[in-house]
């Protein structure tokens, strides 16, 4: 799918917001956020990398190692939490990626940000960024925090029969189901977002 990336840099300066997120959200989840404590949530920035394979957009997902933790073996964006060390929230993202699949900065251009989201059930605050990689050559995972990288074309997350539900805990929660695995929470609701701007950049 050819995607002109300027006009894609120039949609992302109106972000969606909880509205774009929500489509991937699960049913309870305006009651979990309204119970939390926003003052002592955790802080944390992932970048949505995208790159050109074979002419069509992809981006770049990745499988968490299984480790005692709320979001063990699930597949997320690259990113993590911020450190006192860290000047700014993109430099937590930059820091975080480089450590998991080896980009530097020089790797990619930032084109913008996307709605911030939280996440109950670990309670962090979550900045997203987008990227696009003029080099991915160098992509080397972190065998420690990282099992698999994914490189998954655009348009599979713009597929509707791509997207289904499963139950936990007496609710629904609508995923991407790529392969054998459910791409669902966080992940989900950033790249909804970041679907219906694509969806909007003409409008």
């Amino acid at each position: 799918m050819s995607i002109d990336i300027s006009l894609i840099k120039k949609a992302l300066q109106r972000p969606l917001g909880e509205k774009a997120q929500y489509i991937m959200a699960p049913q309870n989840r305006a009651a979990l956020i309204s119970n939390l404590n926003k003052d002592k949530l955790q802080i944390a920035s992932v970048i949505l990398i995208l790159f050109y394979q074979n002419k069509d957009l992809h981006c770049v997902l990745l499988q968490r190692a299984q480790y005692k933790g709320y979001h063990s073996g699930q597949i997320c964006l690259p990113g993590g939490k911020k450190e006192k060390s860290d000047k700014d929230l993109l430099a937590t993202a930059i820091r975080e990626t480089f450590e998991e699949i080896n980009l530097t900065e020089n790797d990619y251009n930032i084109l913008g940000e996307l709605s911030p989201l939280v996440i109950p059930v670990s309670k962090i605050l979550v900045y997203p960024f987008v990227a696009f990689a003029h080099n991915i050559s160098s992509i080397q995972i972190d065998n420690y925090e990282i099992t698999n990288i994914y490189k998954i074309p655009i348009s599979f997350f713009q597929n509707q029969n791509n997207i289904g539900s499963f139950s936990k805990n007496n609710e629904q929660y609508p995923y991407y189901s790529y392969k054998k695995h459910k791409i669902w929470g966080a992940t989900a609701m950033i790249i909804s977002e970041f679907i219906e701007i694509i969806a909007s950049k003409n409008q």
